[in-house]
């Protein structure tokens, strides 16, 4: 592979541009301008290699661009009202030869406070199209398909029935009892203080309930034990889950000597 070598005009670029902007920003303008690809890491190298230097001081000053040029983000700001994200992405990209994903481009917009003066609801004395026509058949058989009055739908899970929770990993089990974010009469319910208050009662306060060998899945009685976050502290700091076995009940002895011998000397 022939090694590229940079032409008096592009280093004169790179020397009189690098003052102004950014490496990002600088990177941008140099492939524009001379119909390039070369990456930020490559621009940092000549910059070095030729000890080309700036002028300021390391890092960023509070709201300073750093990832568009002018043009770019002059395009961003003239276009953003007249399109939605879906739409201004692949248009931005198509326009400026870049490859941005619409996240890349939102958290841009956000954190330079570029907006699209949309709000995203209806005007004040907006009137919606079925504004007077309740009960609305809108024709074929959509009247005999609506749900009647006390229909239970197929999917609805009986109580009893568990799920592994996709954000702990966790067991949920669903109860007869009121869930206090949307009123319904039922709720899930983490299994593990399902078994034990339904033994011991409601767990104390400033306490929690954890499983001795580890394992979430292995939701038994004689598997949970209720110990203080003072403790589950310690454990953590003790590194309990990586432990072996046979080593977890001394350092669950450990952790408990820890936190009292701490209330004893708070006590002092």
């Amino acid at each position: 592979m022939t090694r590229f070598k940079y032409e008096a005009e592009h280093l004169e670029f790179l020397k009189t541009q690098f003052p102004i902007h950014r490496i990002p920003a600088l990177t941008v303008l140099f492939n524009q301008r001379f119909n390039l690809a070369k990456t930020e890491a490559q621009i940092k190298a000549c910059l070095k290699n030729n000890k080309f230097t700036c002028g300021r001081k390391p890092g960023f000053n509070a709201g300073e661009n750093t990832k568009y040029s002018d043009e770019q983000i002059e395009w961003l700001k003239t276009n953003y009202p007249l399109m939605t994200l879906k739409q201004l992405v692949p248009a931005f990209n198509a326009t400026f030869d870049l490859s941005e994903t619409e996240s890349q481009v939102y958290a841009y917009l956000k954190n330079h406070k570029i907006t699209c003066g949309r709000t995203g609801q209806f005007a004040k004395g907006f009137k919606p199209w079925n504004t007077g026509k309740k009960g609305l058949q809108v024709g074929g058989r959509s009247a005999e398909t609506q749900f009647k009055k006390g229909n239970i739908p197929a999917n609805v899970k009986p109580l009893g029935h568990e799920r592994i929770c996709s954000q702990d990993g966790y067991i949920l089990i669903k109860v007869e009892e009121s869930n206090p974010y949307t009123g319904a009469s039922t709720r899930y319910k983490h299994k593990h203080i399902v078994l034990w208050e339904a033994e011991y009662g409601p767990v104390p306060d400033d306490h929690v309930i954890i499983f001795k060998d580890g394992n979430k899945l292995h939701c038994e009685l004689s598997n949970l034990e209720c110990i203080s976050r003072r403790e589950l502290v310690r454990l953590n700091k003790l590194q309990l889950s990586a432990m072996p076995e046979e080593l977890r009940p001394v350092i669950r002895s450990i952790a408990k000597l820890q936190v009292k011998q701490a209330e004893l000397e708070n006590k002092e």
